[in-house]
């Protein structure tokens, strides 16, 4: 008999992932990214899937209707919010577990986590005060876990030192000794 198969897709949904990463924003990637990896499962596989907005909610629970996990995927739309990633990652331990108690054979079990990996969504505890960390530890003792970077290389988060006017004065202490300006 072939292998039972698991995937849990976490999908970052905060507002972040509304960047620009190339042609398309992070989150619209993502879950074209996640679409094709429902596509490319085994007949048979589940599918659960954890998507984390305003707040961290399982969306499907161990769908073997990959044709509806596609579907659903392509209808989820960016949150205006931010909960942390622990919350998420608690969510898909919670999945990997009931999917590990209800089958009746060995379960390969694998979860993908598609994000940009925000240091505001990925350091902060969860609401039960888990620390995202130890969270995915446990989470990589239970299953094959893939990170997927969705976010752009470019720097966007980007905060002022310093307003003030441009002054013919700026490139003074710049000249050669012995040069003025004229």
């Amino acid at each position: 008999a072939a292998q039972k198969h698991h995937a849990v897709i976490v999908l970052d949904g905060t507002l972040s992932m509304g960047q620009q990463a190339g042609a398309a924003r992070a989150f619209n990637l993502s879950k074209k990214k996640a679409s094709e990896l429902v596509r490319a499962l085994p007949k048979g596989a589940q599918v659960s899937l954890v998507v984390l907005g305003q707040k961290a909610r399982v969306e499907l629970a161990q769908s073997e209707d990959l044709y509806a996990a596609r579907e659903l995927l392509e209808a989820l739309t960016i949150s205006h919010g931010g909960a942390p990633m622990a919350d998420a990652l608690e969510l898909a331990e919670q999945c990997l577990a009931e999917a590990e108690k209800e089958s009746k054979e060995h379960l390969r079990q694998e979860v993908y986590i598609f994000s940009d990996f925000q240091k505001s969504t990925w350091t902060r505890k969860g609401a039960g005060g888990e620390d995202p960390a130890k969270t995915f530890q446990r989470l990589d003792q239970l299953a094959e876990c893939t990170l997927v970077d969705a976010g752009s290389s470019r720097e966007f988060n980007y905060y002022f030192t310093a307003l003030g006017p441009r002054t013919l004065f700026d490139g003074i202490a710049s000249l050669p000794p012995g040069h003025h300006l004229t």
